[in-house]
């Protein structure tokens, strides 16, 4: 399945192409060069020509966005290998991989519309909230979560990504300087 008919796939019919995509034969190193290294581009793709008119500053957020969008891809990986064992999951680092991947697609295809000014931000944030449902979805096909307990592995996996991106965002964003005082809305 090429990626835009597994995108497509995902977003229109997610239970019945997570069964399928689980039982596809695909190594770690294949599902982030050809799926997750690509869509985790579409977001600050969009928040940089959102910035077009500061060209540095939209190269510097671009790659922060970027490299955090990856960072935040493989601590949820590990976090949800680690949290699933504790819910009844298999704690399989590949389908962790998986979970995580195609769950943030709705999110990440989504994120290209940040180029627009606060219609941008809803569209990117209906598609956070689709993601979310679709991580409720993978979570028992590819980790083998009971049904009572998804939930649960759900909330308690979103506050620790959240808490774990943040942390990221800030160390990146530090290192290379991207913050209010290097806006260039910051002389105005």
């Amino acid at each position: 399945m090429d990626i835009v008919q597994k995108i497509q796939n995902i977003l229109l019919k997610p239970k019945e192409t997570f069964v399928t995509l689980k039982e596809e034969k695909q190594d770690l190193m294949s599902l982030l060069t050809g799926y997750v290294v690509l869509l985790a581009a579409l977001p600050a793709i969009g928040s940089a020509l959102g910035m077009i008119r500061f060209p540095s500053w939209a190269i510097r957020m671009a790659i922060v966005g970027y490299v955090t969008a990856l960072a935040v891809y493989f601590a949820g990986a590990f976090l949800l290998q680690v949290l699933s064992k504790n819910f009844g999951g298999n704690g399989d680092l590949a389908q962790a991989a998986k979970t995580i991947a195609y769950s943030m697609t709705a999110g990440w295809v989504a994120g290209i519309a940040t180029f627009i000014p606060v219609l941008g931000m809803l569209i990117s944030l209906a598609g956070g909230i689709y993601s979310l449902y679709l991580l409720y979805l993978a979570l028992p096909v590819f980790m083998d979560v009971p049904q009572d307990k998804v939930v649960g592995l759900e909330v308690i996996f979103v506050v620790a990504l959240i808490i774990v991106g943040f942390a990221i965002t800030f160390l990146l964003s530090s290192i290379l300087a991207v913050g209010y005082y290097t806006s260039p809305l910051a002389r105005y």
